[in-house]
């Protein structure tokens, strides 16, 4: 063998060892994340195997083919030296800042998003990459060490990008990374949110099935800029396309879906303030999301929604969902969510234009389970006469306005995901998780966020205790509401007609559904011979419209009757046509001398 060829072979197997050095250590065929002179991976349960270009590497002083890789800590030495190799269970997050774009450490609304390169590997095995924008976000949490993120995949050409990152699919990529910093459970917000959302969807569901009225969240750790930066979770950014509101029309200049953020705690100020469609923030605490343009931000609207409310001039399941506010009401008292009574919440409209129906979408869940938003503990024992402070004046008069609802539903919640149990199982389940990766240890290492000793598991123990006192204190207080106004309303009504029966409906309240008085089987309407019958008086005529019964060419005694059998009117019919209004929806019955007849007035 020639020297040039000896040269050229002692070349190439340096560089080939270079190249498969292990800050380039492979598993599963894919590259270790790397953090200085620590390696990181995401197990997979599937398969755990070391690359053949590799298989030189000790692991803990072993062949690699003799190491079954799993959720732990290892050695990993070749003839370059040793690293740190840390398998996770969670997955894990690789950003990079790009070489001309900056990241500010603060809260910058002016500064331009800094442009990132993004590496995404799941527990499943999946790798993702992409371009990103990212900014520092939260109001009090921006300040901490450890910062939370706006985070936003795009394309190449900086569009929005949408791909299937952690399951959370959502057609924009637009996300948030939340560094639960205060919270030392790390779990606060996630199991709250995930809790909401299992019982509290919007009303246009069956429109949109896909829609979730509530931010999603999934567990991640994060290094940044090749720095180990902790634990996080990846969690919706709520907007119109998530939830699916129905976009503005700008051939007709009018507003179909609307969105509206509360950012700061309002007092009662929006029936003294003008609105005005050209700003988009609205008395220092309201941000308008969607159409959030100058010109059509919507603020009269929704100061016209409040107003209405405030005076309790608002009708239930018409100008506001009715079983949103009440679910959100018990919600935030149940947690002591002290800081979402008038902030941390999204006011929405699904169309403004055919349904002026208005609702709530929650934020924020960190400040609640006994603790504040500096993860201080809050007071454990409420008296009942505190307990609604943290109801705002539209969810009071819509919670006072609905207690049959109200009640019922806190009887079906508190057996099912709202009681202690299903709580202490979500927590228990979610501790385990996280307490399994090692993740929280190397969180509190990083940051020294452990405070006074509380770590996940005490601070899960603490949240069980303190919810179970909490509990029985929000229990009694709902408990005194024995005496409330139902709102009966006929269902099921169906005409008789000649050749079928009829059914004059069930008289249920629409609220809460108590039945009150079924309904009865109307006989067919018999089939008459005209050719029998004296036309030469005037048929009497029966009908209503609008609340308003009229009564045409009666004699004597008119008599009206509501489907439980109630007198509500008595007329005597001293003129061709009489006009009677009416209470509400229901089946009448209208006697007319000798006959009787029947209406119906049905929402």
């Amino acid at each position: 063998m020639n020297s040039n060829r000896k040269v050229f072979l002692f070349l190439f197997s340096f560089f080939l060892f270079i190249s498969q050095s292990i800050s380039a250590f492979r598993i599963n065929g894919k590259e270790c994340f790397v953090c200085h002179d620590t390696l990181f991976f995401t197990f997979n349960p599937d398969t755990m195997y070391v690359d053949s270009a590799f298989q030189d590497c000790r692991i803990n002083g072993m062949s690699c083919d003799k190491v079954a890789l799993k959720v732990g800590n290892y050695k990993v030495t070749d003839s370059t030296g040793t690293k740190l190799l840390i398998i996770t269970s969670l997955p894990l997050l690789d950003i990079k800042v790009k070489s001309d774009s900056y990241l500010p450490n603060y809260k910058c609304d002016t500064c331009e998003m800094a442009r990132v390169d993004a590496r995404l590997l799941d527990a499943r095995g999946e790798e993702k990459f992409s371009e990103a924008l990212m900014k520092v976000r939260g109001a009090a949490s921006s300040q901490y060490r450890k910062k939370s993120y706006t985070f936003e995949l795009v394309d190449s050409t900086g569009k929005d990008y949408d791909t299937d990152w952690l399951g959370l699919t959502r057609g924009d990529g637009k996300y948030m990374l939340n560094a639960m910093y205060k919270d030392h459970s790390l779990m606060r917000n996630k199991v709250l949110m995930d809790i909401w959302n299992s019982f509290s969807p919007v009303h246009y569901l069956e429109k949109e099935p896909e829609v979730i009225n509530g931010q999603r969240n999934e567990y991640l750790e994060v290094i940044l800029n090749g720095t180990y930066n902790g634990i996080y979770t990846l969690g919706d950014k709520i907007n119109r396309k998530y939830m699916k509101l129905k976009k503005y029309d700008d051939e007709k200049n009018k507003y179909k879906g609307l969105l509206f953020k509360s950012t700061q705690h309002d007092y009662y100020l929006y029936d003294r303030e003008e609105a005005s469609d050209s700003a988009l923030t609205w008395l220092g605490c309201y941000e308008a999301k969607y159409p959030g343009k100058e010109g059509i931000s919507g603020f009269p609207l929704l100061k016209k929604w409040l107003v209405m409310a405030k005076n309790n001039e608002f009708v239930p399941d018409v100008d506001y969902d009715f079983r949103n506010i009440v679910d959100y009401t018990i919600f935030i008292n149940i947690i002591h969510a002290i800081d979402n009574e008038r902030k941390n919440f999204y006011f929405a409209c699904y169309n403004y234009n055919k349904e002026p129906k208005f609702f709530v979408i929650p934020w924020d869940l960190d400040s609640t389970l006994g603790r504040d938003y500096l993860g201080n503990e809050a007071p454990t024992e409420l008296s009942d006469s505190t307990l609604l402070q943290f109801i705002a004046a539209f969810e009071e008069n819509a919670f006072k306005s609905n207690l049959c609802f109200a009640v019922k539903r806190w009887n079906e919640l508190k057996v099912g995901v709202l009681s202690p149990d299903s709580l202490g199982a979500r927590l228990d389940s979610l501790a385990n998780y996280i307490i399994a990766s090692g993740a929280h240890k190397r969180n509190i290492k990083r940051w020294d966020c452990a405070k006074n000793g509380v770590y996940v598991d005490n601070d899960v123990e603490y949240i069980k205790n303190w919810y179970a006192k909490h509990f029985v204190t929000f229990d009694t207080y709902m408990s005194q509401f024995k005496d409330f106004e139902h709102a009966p309303r006929i269902v099921g009504y169906v005409e008789p007609t000649e050749t079928e029966f009829g059914y004059s409906g069930d008289s249920v309240c629409f609220k809460c559904g108590k039945l009150f008085k079924e309904g009865e089987v109307l006989p067919m309407l018999p089939v008459i011979n005209t050719s029998l019958c004296d036309n030469s008086a005037e048929k009497v005529h029966v009908h209503l419209a609008d609340g308003l019964l009229t009564v045409e060419n009666a004699s004597g005694n008119i008599e009206v009757y509501n489907s439980l059998g109630d007198l509500i009117a008595r007329r005597n019919a001293n003129q061709s046509t009489c006009v009677i209004p009416l209470p509400g929806n229901d089946v009448y019955v209208v006697k007319v001398g000798g006959e009787t007849h029947k209406v119906v007035s049905v929402k």
